[in-house]
């Protein structure tokens, strides 16, 4: 079962389709709050910084936008 919710929860729009169904596994099999969770010096939750990644590569494979890449912050 894990290896099927792995694969939809990280495919094109398995972050945003299972957030919920994630955050209650991580709550329920790891005893953790997934959205509380950051990266070292972040000041959002990961969670929040992949849907803001996601929606920037869309913008560039769907709309042809341009980025611009600042060291390792999103």
């Amino acid at each position: 079962m894990a290896t099927v919710v792995a694969d939809y929860a990280l495919g094109q729009t398995g972050v945003f389709r299972y957030e919920s169904l994630l955050k209650d596994l991580f709550r329920e099999v790891a005893t953790l709050d997934a959205s509380a969770v950051r990266r070292a010096g972040a000041r959002k939750p990961l969670i929040e910084e992949c849907k803001e990644l996601s929606k920037r590569r869309n913008m560039v494979l769907h709309r042809g936008e341009s980025v611009t890449v600042h060291g390792d912050s999103p």
